[in-house]
């Protein structure tokens, strides 16, 4: 308790003064305070609860229990939710509230489809899956499927069932699993070939008739099954009592073949099947302008060769501006001129790693090609042979091919490098990579060309014409030889492109 004196002075009207004594009493109260206390949130982002502490500052706070999450691990707990800081149990406490939060590890699940490749489980279904956790016991499945005139053997990884699933844990990432499958005893096995290759096979019981599986539809025609490759031999269908192999040859109706050569097609189908014999000749080539007439009336899309096709002649799909595939073998030796002008939907031509020459704007004008890979047989490369082809990036000239002929490449837009690594090369053609704005980069490999353009009245022209910002690599011995040469070629830039090669 505190006291203070306070002194008044009073006066009157009267002039009488009295001094007055003013006694004020101040009380002061000590009392006693609750401490102060904060609180640990823990936000365990979707996992179990934990009940948040409440601590007064510089009390140590304690690691609570962890807390679960399905198909989770906890991991730890953290300062913030990029879980990059680990939060430190036994720090003391600030003096304000936190939250700490979980960090999760997934339990990695797996799946794991069983196709019955052939077969059937039950409800007719072709496939189901299961799922496991990884590196946990793998355990096989409770369903096996059933197959007519098989026995199921085991579970492949791959469909040809060459590889057999042998793990005893789930594997890390998703798999499908193929049923494979074994003889049945009771049963014996017709193998159907057309065209070289294998259609179907159809198990039969013992003792019951073959019949003819119908594998071809109203726009197909096949010559009837023979129980031979070579087809001189027809086949009586009869009881089954061992494994059978037959073969026919079919193609499409409309199709005119002339002594193992197609020289026309007047059907309605948009593709076409050739058949590998005719007539019992071997059908080896597209003849000269075979579907070109056809071209201007129908949209042939695509044409299914046999591997007996060696020669694919002059104009052989000239102007076929609706066909995006054709699958030409490795049996190919020729591609004639023109074989496929226009064809500004092909995408895709086949296997031309056995075709020694490819002739004058054999692919001109064929925009969706993106990748060619040209055959290291190859020794002649047309004039205009794949000009045009303007989604092509890249292109390889095989060791063997002699000459780059005029605008072979020309007009390929997106044409960026070309190795030529043909030590046999003799010349490139003028205009031969007229075109190709972005072409960056040329190599040159051989140490012996003796031409680097073409002439037309004299004049001679450079194979680089507008492409601006190409390098051209050469052997360093060539460098001074081609700047001194052709330096006056493209108003004397043609020089300054010249580098040494790497």
């Amino acid at each position: 308790m505190t006291k203070k004196v306070k002194l008044a002075i009073i006066c009157s009207a009267a002039a009488v003064c009295v001094i007055a004594v003013v006694l004020t009493v101040t009380l002061v109260l000590c009392l006693r305070k609750d401490p102060v206390k904060y609180s640990v949130f823990f936000d365990t982002r979707g996992g179990s609860e934990i009940a948040p502490y409440s601590l007064e500052e510089g009390d140590k706070i304690a690691r609570p229990t962890n807390p679960t999450k399905e198909m989770f691990i906890f991991n730890d707990w953290y300062t913030d939710t990029t879980y990059t800081v680990p939060f430190e149990f036994g720090s003391g406490m600030p003096a304000h509230n936190i939250t700490v939060y979980a960090g999760w590890i997934g339990e990695a699940s797996v799946k794991i489809t069983y196709n019955a490749n052939g077969g059937l489980f039950d409800g007719n279904a072709t496939e189901y899956s299961v799922s496991g956790l990884v590196g946990a016991t793998y355990t096989a499945p409770d369903k096996t499927p059933t197959r007519t005139g098989y026995v199921f053997d085991k579970w492949y990884t791959d469909e040809q069932c060459t590889v057999a699933f042998t793990s005893d844990v789930y594997p890390v990432d998703d798999v499908t699993l193929y049923a494979g499958w074994g003889a049945d005893a009771s049963y014996s096995y017709v193998s159907f070939y057309g065209n070289g290759e294998l259609l179907t096979v159809v198990p039969v019981e013992k003792g019951s008739a073959v019949t003819d599986p119908e594998l071809f539809g109203a726009e197909l025609e096949s010559n009837g099954w023979f129980k031979n490759a070579e087809m001189t031999e027809p086949y009586t269908f009869g009881a089954a009592d061992r494994d059978i192999s037959l073969y026919t040859s079919y193609y499409t109706r409309g199709l005119v073949i002339d002594n193992g050569k197609v020289v026309d097609y007047s059907g309605a189908s948009t593709e076409i099947v050739v058949p590998e014999k005719f007539n019992g000749t071997t059908v080896t080539e597209v003849g000269e302008k075979a579907f070109y007439v056809s071209a201007e009336y129908g949209r042939i899309t695509k044409v299914v060769l046999p591997k007996t096709i060696t020669t694919i002649a002059d104009g052989a799909f000239y102007d076929c501006r609706y066909l995006e595939s054709v699958n030409l073998t490795e049996n190919v030796t020729s591609i004639g001129a023109n074989a496929f002008y226009g064809n500004k939907r092909l995408k895709s031509f086949g296997d031309i790693s056995s075709v020694t020459s490819i002739g004058d704007a054999a692919f001109l004008g064929c925009g969706m090609l993106k990748n060619i890979v040209l055959s290291e047989k190859l020794t002649v490369l047309g004039a205009y042979a794949f000009s045009g082809c303007s989604e092509l990036t890249e292109i390889v000239i095989p060791s063997i091919v002699n000459a780059i002929e005029e605008y072979a490449f020309s007009d390929c837009a997106k044409l960026s490098t070309v190795d030529i690594a043909s030590p046999a090369l003799k010349y490139i053609a003028g205009h031969a990579f007229d075109g190709c704005y972005n072409l960056v980069g040329v190599t040159i490999r051989s140490v012996d060309t003796t031409e680097f353009s073409g002439s037309v009245g004299g004049v001679f022209f450079s194979p680089f014409k507008d492409c601006r910002n190409v390098k051209i690599y050469v052997p360093s011995e060539t460098v001074e030889r081609y700047k001194s040469y052709y330096g006056h070629l493209d108003d004397n830039t043609l020089e300054a492109k010249f580098v040494a090669i790497p």
